[in-house]
């Protein structure tokens, strides 16, 4: 009895052992597996803080997407289309893509060279201009939507990569609202001005290339407005997406049946990053460049911006889910360590 009696707490003990390996495995398959069904496409990312070393993340799993980045919260939202009128607090966008025409804005036709504003629900105005050091053929801003016919003089449409409804007639603007360059590389300025006068915790959106299949997308934040070309970031991100073919054309769009790919790659920047050492930035201003360089129809097109609700400076403690997965699964492998060490004592 003796011996039945000491042998059953070893086997509970083994059984626990046991259990905490189990999980702790399952923790990491679930950071390894959720990395590859939620940033498909994204080969690799990169961090940098103000003009220190870049440096890239141990795993496509911890790079953001859109699912991650919704802890922060960004509940709200800049939807490029909606109407231009400004009634009262009412969100406003640049406008529909008439017709099957996209929409341009020249900033450099203005004195002033003023933004191009769209209104979230949340009140932040999001200007949208050319940055300082831009290069390219025009300083046309373009206002389209997946399956727009971008160019009527070739009669090329917008088959990106960004979601929108099947459709049997590829020349209907049936996708998501986007906002671009069509005949420039870069870089395209966002500037931030939420109620009361200050910036934003935190944005992101998904990005497209115009035209290359293999391509670098680099985000940066400023805390202040209109940013110099020579003026150096309080961070940035920058991931390598690869469509996975020769150009950024979706296929199933470009050759029917005329369904979206929704497969472009989601970058977002926090303000309240822990890179930032504890000392949260708000951030008044985005750059956002692609490496898109193939022929003549060189850009970059993003959706709309996802931003944060509430607080403009939000929770610090609040992990990325990656992270937490990660977090959990060492403090198991430590309370599994410590266990081992406990009972050999």
């Amino acid at each position: 009895m003796s011996v039945h009696s000491e042998a059953a707490p070893r086997e509970r003990q083994s059984l626990t052992e046991g259990s905490l390996k189990v999980i702790a495995l399952l923790a990491i398959l679930i950071v390894a597996s959720s990395g590859n069904l939620m940033a498909s496409g994204i080969v690799a990312c990169y961090d940098r803080v103000g003009a220190g070393t870049e440096t890239a993340r141990a795993s496509v799993a911890l790079c953001s997407t859109q699912t991650n980045f919704g802890v922060l919260p960004s509940t709200d939202f800049v939807d490029w289309g909606l109407p231009t009128n400004v009634v009262g607090t009412n969100p406003y966008g640049l406008g529909s893509a008439v017709g099957v025409t996209a929409v341009f804005y020249d900033p450099s036709t203005f004195t002033g060279h003023p933004d191009w504003n769209a209104r979230s629900v949340g009140q932040v105005v999001a200007g949208v201009n050319v940055a300082n050091g831009y290069s390219g053929v025009n300083e046309h801003i373009t206002r389209l939507d997946q399956g727009t016919l971008s160019d009527a003089v070739t009669g090329q449409i917008f088959t990106g990569h960004f979601n929108g409804k099947p459709n049997t007639d590829p020349l209907q603007p049936y996708g998501d609202h986007l906002v671009g360059l069509r005949d420039g590389q870069g870089p395209m300025l966002i500037n931030f001005t939420a109620p009361g006068g200050g910036g934003i915790s935190s944005v992101g959106f998904f990005i497209s290339s115009y035209t290359a299949g293999l391509f670098n997308a680099t985000i940066k934040a400023y805390d202040h407005l209109n940013p110099l070309s020579s003026e150096t970031p309080f961070l940035t991100y920058r991931v390598t997406n690869d469509f996975g073919g020769p150009d950024a054309d979706c296929a199933t769009q470009t050759n029917g049946p005329f369904s979206p790919c929704n497969d472009a790659p989601f970058i977002s920047i926090d303000g309240n990053s822990a890179l930032l050492g504890g000392t949260p930035q708000l951030i008044r201003s985005i750059v956002i460049t692609t490496d898109d360089t193939v022929g003549n129809r060189t850009g970059l097109f993003i959706d709309g911006l996802y931003l944060p609700a509430g607080p403009a400076v939000i929770d610090p403690s609040v992990p990325e889910p990656a992270s937490a997965f990660m977090i959990g699964g060492g403090m198991l492998l430590i309370a599994l360590a410590s266990r081992k060490i406990r009972a050999r004592g």
